[in-house]
């Protein structure tokens, strides 16, 4: 995060992106630790803090909303685990021979399909890193 030029607030949160989600820590628990601004971006970056989760679809949809609607830090700090997601898949299909499901295919080609223009609509030279770009 730091070397894309992000703050000390964006640090945080993109270490904290998924607590509230995958380990159940509440919004209000990280304001009061680490205040508003890391809190803002956390939420931003937050599929669903429902249990159980809704539908991948669903909650990929409402995460756009938040990307689209958020602020540049959001943006950032999403693209950032976006790229680090992506390597991790590309890791993955190496690891077993590029087998993936024609739907698992389908749905994370829509996914960035829908999620790249607007990072580079909302951080231009800032989206991390170039494998990002279109």
């Amino acid at each position: 995060m730091l070397k894309n030029g992000g703050t000390e607030d964006e640090a945080i949160a993109a270490l904290l992106h998924d607590v509230v989600e995958d380990v159940g820590v509440s919004l209000t628990t990280i304001e009061d630790l680490f205040g508003s601004q890391v809190t803002e971006i956390v939420a931003g970056c937050t599929e669903s803090e429902e249990t159980p989760k809704p539908p991948k679809r669903e909650r990929r949809l409402r995460y756009i909303n938040q990307i689209l609607n958020g602020s540049v830090s959001v943006a950032l700090v999403s693209a950032c685990d976006k790229a680090d997601n992506l390597v991790d898949l590309l890791r993955s299909a190496s690891a077993n021979d590029g087998v993936f499901s024609p739907q698992s295919q389908a749905d994370t080609l829509w996914f960035y399909g829908q999620i790249l223009p607007i990072y580079e609509q909302q951080l231009g030279s800032r989206t991390p890193p170039i494998y990002l770009r279109s």
